[in-house]
């Protein structure tokens, strides 16, 4: 009954967009890349619904914010669409098929995996054109940028079920670092030197940061993965169940929310979680979580121990009273 009334105050909501939402950025407003339908839905976080639909190239699988623009990665076309407000203004050829972005704010340059070249490639904002790629030993997923420590984490397209996550040197592409993972690395996030990673197969949500690198489980399928700077949660889409669960970053599940079919990539913005539900072709909205209420045993506890306090304070006043008075009559 707790748990019912607790999902009623999150009034959960959806947003119908294009078919098969996947990619989302927030930018002012939310855009989201529609695979099937070649088009960017753009949601205003203030109302939750849809003001425009943008054509882009085809099969737009994932996109990034980097100073005013959005950049998606169009998978079936071999190129990157560069969005400003409501509008493509211009479209950027690939050699190979994009899959991820990431955006490095030092140097105002996005980078964009290529997974059957096994190569990145890195374009400039300032004249959105290319301006290097870097080859690879390995098949690159998703990517993000560490900020912190100025370095790019990219996560391995497995072999059969077993990837793991690159650090690379943005500059030259050099790997600096690496991590098994042990599972299919889907998605990375970041926040203040924390890397966090949803990890497919073995189910595990792992985080590396400067102390090294642990992991807890992460439901039966964990695929998104995003951090609420407000709650300080993790929350982390699970196909398996399509649900999204709620979780402390030492992996204690605080809720998990039904939402619909395959979902997918989220982003945090305006003080919620807007979520990519692919089979649903809708976005799902998830109100910012509160932390969890004390039990009530302990609620009764801290009563208890108050009306103690209470008490024996009275006493005390009475026995002092008393005794001032007995003094008084002598």
């Amino acid at each position: 009954m707790l748990k019912f009334l607790f999902l009623v105050v999150l009034a959960v909501s959806l947003i119908p967009v294009g078919n098969s939402p996947s990619g989302i950025v927030y930018h002012h407003y939310v855009y989201v890349a529609n695979y099937n339908s070649s088009t960017v839905s753009v949601i205003d976080p203030s109302t939750d619904s849809v003001v425009s639909n943008i054509h882009v190239g085809e099969k737009p699988i994932d996109a990034v914010c980097a100073n005013g623009y959005v950049f998606v990665s169009d998978s079936g076309s071999d190129q990157v669409s560069v969005i400003k407000g409501e509008s493509v203004i211009k479209s950027i050829n690939l050699t190979s098929s994009p899959y991820s972005l990431a955006y490095d704010n030092k140097t105002n340059e996005v980078f964009v995996t290529e997974p059957d070249t096994y190569s990145i490639v890195v374009i400039n904002v300032n004249n959105l054109s290319i301006v290097r790629s870097f080859s690879l030993s390995f098949s690159p997923g998703a990517i993000v940028y560490d900020y912190l420590s100025n370095e790019l984490y990219v996560a391995q397209l497995p072999l059969g079920k077993i990837g793991n996550v690159y650090v690379l040197n943005p500059s030259n592409g050099n790997v600096v670092n690496s991590y098994s993972i042990g599972g299919y690395p889907a998605n990375l996030g970041c926040f203040d030197g924390n890397v966090f990673v949803a990890s497919w197969y073995n189910n595990k949500v792992f985080i590396i940061n400067s102390s090294g690198v642990y992991n807890f489980d992460g439901g039966l399928a964990p695929f998104g993965i995003v951090y609420d700077p407000n709650d300080g949660y993790l929350y982390v889409s699970d196909i398996g169940t399509n649900s999204v669960l709620v979780m402390t970053t030492s992996g204690k599940v605080v809720d998990n929310i039904s939402v619909g079919d395959r979902p997918s990539y989220m982003v945090y913005a305006d003080g919620k979680i807007f979520v990519s539900t692919t089979l649903s072709n809708a976005v799902y909205v998830i109100p910012q979580v509160s932390p969890p209420s004390l039990p009530i045993s302990l609620y009764l506890l801290i009563g208890g121990s108050i009306a103690i306090l209470v008490i024996v304070g009275f006493i005390a006043v009475r026995v002092q009273l008393r005794s001032d008075a007995s003094r008084k009559r002598r």
